[in-house]
């Protein structure tokens, strides 16, 4: 059996697809990185000093605005979008050392 050209080879291909013109504001960009490792929304809201409620919209525009609907999908968007994104965000203080 073939694939057809224009079919998704795995799921990470299919996201991209999917998402290839989804572009996230900046705030949304952020609440999805925090949420897509796992952070609950008590916490998040904590850290951005916003409301729950707030965070709770940001994600229901993500997910609005995309075909990412749950931390895993977020977490392989980022990931497609520069591995050393979330990386750097969680170890910002390891970049650059020789240790």
């Amino acid at each position: 059996m073939h694939r057809a050209a224009n079919c998704p080879r795995n799921y990470a291909d299919e996201l991209r697809l999917e998402n290839a013109s989804f572009e996230p504001t900046s705030r949304e960009f952020e609440v999805m990185l925090l949420y897509a490792h796992g952070l609950p929304k008590s916490k998040i809201a904590q850290m951005l000093c916003k409301e729950v409620s707030t965070i709770e919209t940001h994600i229901d525009n993500i997910r609005n605005k995309s075909s990412l609907t749950d931390r895993f999908s977020m977490l392989m968007y980022l990931k497609d979008r520069g591995e050393d994104i979330a990386i750097n965000f969680f170890f910002p203080y390891t970049q650059g050392s020789k240790e």
